[in-house]
């Protein structure tokens, strides 16, 4: 198997990897999102984020925010009297992120940041919510960026992240697998998208643990009453864990 598309990176060279390939597509990649996705991420969004019980007046940090949907929802949502940072690794991700904050009429504050989820340069217990949306797959280190939500976390502060799963049903995992590997790389190359970043996505998706596994993992990283709920036939996760 080719692994040129980086799904094995760990660490800074992983990091390196996904800041240039999302560079790369920013512009491409809210229309090409909607097509991968049917059109369904925004309601994903939305439910998960009445699921971890987003309250008005929060301060929350969106980390790998890239053109800022989930972003501006909790913007939306935390309304004047809350807070919301965004943080990315790309630039020209969170240019798009700018771009849409200023036609946006959400309460609070655009603050947008260039920065690694591994080391946000926040303050202590400055989140009530931590959210990562598509993010979690691609940092470089996992265990690094649990220590860092952890810290940023108020006690009783919840993270809260949505990516790419496996079902467990075997007929949908098959269904999904040839999704990825057949049906989406013919809508990407019809759609002009790049198609090394969506073989990235479907490597890293096949090496990512699913939301059961996510799970265990939360919990050893120190979460405490950690959930996870599916979309989609288990092809999305949602993961909700708290700070003890």
């Amino acid at each position: 198997m080719n692994d040129s598309d980086g799904s094995t990176l760990a660490g800074s060279e992983k990091e390196a990897y996904v800041t240039g390939m999302f560079n790369r597509i920013a512009r491409p990649y809210d229309r090409l999102n909607r097509l991968i996705s049917l059109g369904r991420d925004v309601d994903w969004r939305r439910l998960s984020l009445d699921w971890a019980g987003l309250r008005a007046d929060e301060a929350v940090v969106d980390l790998g925010c890239g053109t800022g949907d989930f972003f501006l929802e909790i913007r939306r949502r935390v309304g004047p009297g809350g807070r919301v940072i965004g943080i990315d690794v790309a630039e020209n991700m969170l240019s798009v992120a700018r771009e849409k904050a200023a036609r946006d009429d959400g309460g609070a504050p655009a603050d947008l940041r260039l920065g690694s989820a591994e080391a946000t340069g926040l303050p202590d217990g400055c989140a009530d919510l931590v959210t990562m949306g598509w993010v979690l797959r691609n940092v470089g280190d996992r265990s690094a960026t649990y220590r860092e939500i952890l810290r940023i976390l108020k006690p009783g502060g919840r993270y809260l992240s949505i990516d790419m799963s496996r079902p467990g049903f075997a007929p949908a995992r098959w269904a999904s697998s040839a999704y990825l590997a057949l049906a989406m790389p013919v809508m990407i190359r019809l759609a002009g998208g790049d198609r090394e970043a969506y073989r990235y996505l479907d490597q890293s998706t096949r090496r990512f643990p699913d939301r059961r596994a996510l799970e265990i993992e939360w919990r050893e990283a120190g979460f405490a009453t950690v959930a996870s709920r599916s979309f989609m036939m288990g092809t999305i996760g949602a993961v909700l864990g708290v700070k003890p």
